[in-house]
């Protein structure tokens, strides 16, 4: 009986990581055209991970992790219009309460989900999609895989092709060793605050899409343009949940202080005059003096 292979060619990285793309993403080879890849289901999916040596230890030091996960329904591109929020971003979250509200501030494309340590596997396998064709990319994959396969995922259960952008990066700029800062920096690909498990998965995804762009060879194609677009959108703007509670405690002080001074008799208003005035000359007195 001839020797099943499925497991390992799933978890084998290809080498064709940019032709894979550019079929799935609906160009053909030259670029000139669509391709069969286009009428599929395919999805296009990132996945990162953070405090990789807790997870890959069990959590016996430490229950802090974040795994981040971001994807694309490649036939979301083919609409009439495209859709607000078009690549989903996930932030799972496990740990202590610091680092758990640390990496919630950090996570830009929405609220992070807090979960314990046991439900990380099943989390992850709730947002993969199983019956659908996945093209699951990472940045130096061979890292994510082995936290996939230590977790327990099973990798030969998906209908999927793996690609690493590291690789593709050295083929499309030539050279080696590209950081994922260092090719979303080349690619002019606006990014923050990296090192969150959401926050790079969906970089990740849109450095890939990049890459396509790039290197295609005919860059006037229709396509090119739509994926330069989700690719270079701007990031969400967001407040540090602390900073803004500060700014609303200075207003309500600001504010209670001004009720008061109705109250204040005309010697203590003259008083506070006075030491807002010597304030006020001892700053000019040390911008003179610089």
């Amino acid at each position: 009986m001839a020797q099943d292979t499925r497991s390992h060619v799933r978890l084998t990285v290809s080498n064709r990581g940019l032709q894979i793309l550019l079929g799935a993403l609906g160009l053909d080879s030259t670029c000139s055209g669509y391709s069969k890849g286009s009428e599929t289901d395919t999805v296009l999916l990132s996945i990162d991970f953070e405090k990789i040596e807790n997870l890959m230890d069990g959590f016996s030091q430490s229950d802090d992790s974040q795994v981040g996960i971001a994807i694309l329904n490649i036939k979301d591109l083919l609409a009439p219009q495209l859709k607000k929020n078009i690549i989903s971003t996930y932030n799972l979250v496990t740990g202590s309460p610091s680092y758990i509200s640390k990496a919630s501030r950090k996570f830009l494309f929405g609220e992070s989900i807090i979960i314990k340590p046991t439900k990380i596997l099943k989390n992850i396998q709730s947002i993969i999609p199983r019956d659908r064709p996945i093209i699951l990319v990472g940045h130096n994959v061979k890292v994510e895989l082995r936290v996939l396969t230590r977790l327990g995922f099973d990798l030969s259960s998906l209908n999927a092709d793996i690609i690493d952008t590291a690789s593709i990066t050295d083929e499309v700029f030539g050279g080696a060793g590209y950081s994922l800062r260092e090719v979303l920096t080349s690619l002019n690909c606006p990014f923050n605050n990296l090192h969150s498990g959401g926050n790079d998965a969906n970089f990740t995804l849109r450095a890939s899409l990049l890459l396509a762009a790039k290197g295609c060879v005919n860059h006037g194609h229709a396509m090119i343009s739509i994926l330069r677009m989700i690719s270079t959108e701007p990031i969400p703007y967001r407040v540090d949940p602390e900073v803004k509670a500060a700014k609303k405690k200075e207003k309500r002080t600001a504010r209670s202080r001004k009720q008061q001074s109705k109250f204040w008799s005309i010697d203590e208003q003259n008083e506070i005059r006075a030491e807002r005035a010597a304030r006020r000359m001892s700053r000019q007195e040390g911008i003179l003096g610089k």
